[in-house]
């Protein structure tokens, strides 16, 4: 979470500090260039969580519900 907030400040920042017209190649160069990279960068982001989150919500295998079945008693061993 915390890296979805610095790339918001980041893209936020950089389009506060974009200026197009000015004769700086900070502001006209640098700043629109950041402003691409966060952009990017949050749509990864993105891509990412959505991708845990459906991970997250994956349907059982075969192993998994075989596994799951109760093993109480003894494991079949017969003995006391």
């Amino acid at each position: 979470m915390k890296s979805l907030c610095v790339i918001v400040a980041g893209l936020i920042l950089s389009w506060i500090f974009t200026d197009v017209r000015s004769e700086s190649g900070f502001f006209n160069l640098f700043m629109p260039l950041c402003v691409v990279l966060f952009a990017l960068a949050l749509m990864i982001w993105t891509v990412f969580a959505l991708a845990a989150r459906r991970s997250s919500g994956a349907q059982p295998t075969a192993y998994d519900v075989l596994d799951s079945h109760d093993h109480g008693g003894d494991g079949g061993s017969g003995g006391d």
